[in-house]
């Protein structure tokens, strides 16, 4: 896309590309910093070069599809996510977000630790109904 001045009809488009690469890049900055890694080893993980993580990170480039899987898998996100922040995929709800981060983190399980993570989710659940249907609780809501 040319956000160049002569192409004014594209005005609207340009300045909405360039907040979410700012957006973006911030976050992307933000997640570098959290990991005491360096850009080349940001690279490194996603299997990008350098020179893309510098690009993307000054604005210069937007973040493409390989580029944001590469980074999802370096800073172990679901791919979603990433799509999400770098402007490619519209923003998802809170209760979306959590559902897919909660999805992700389970698929990364062994079948025996999922199993065991579904059993004691439904023991929460069950602990759950049995409060909220007390006559206790039934009380502590009308009052």
């Amino acid at each position: 896309m040319n956000c160049s001045p002569q192409y004014a009809l594209n005005e609207l488009q340009c300045s909405v590309t360039m907040m979410s690469k700012e957006r973006f890049s911030e976050w992307l900055i933000e997640e570098i910093r959290t990991r005491a890694w360096s850009q080349n080893e940001l690279a490194r993980r996603a299997s990008v070069t350098s020179s893309a993580v510098s690009q993307v990170i000054t604005g210069r480039t937007a973040a493409g599809p390989d580029f944001c899987r590469g980074v999802a898998r370096a800073l172990d996100k679901p791919a979603e996510e990433v799509f999400r922040r770098a402007g490619l995929l519209p923003p998802a709800t809170d209760e979306t977000s959590r559902a897919k981060e909660a999805l992700h983190l389970f698929e990364q399980l062994t079948t025996q630790r999922q199993d065991d993570l579904l059993a004691q989710m439904r023991a929460l659940l069950q602990i759950e109904r049995q409060r909220t249907s007390s006559p206790e609780s039934r009380r502590e809501e009308a009052a």
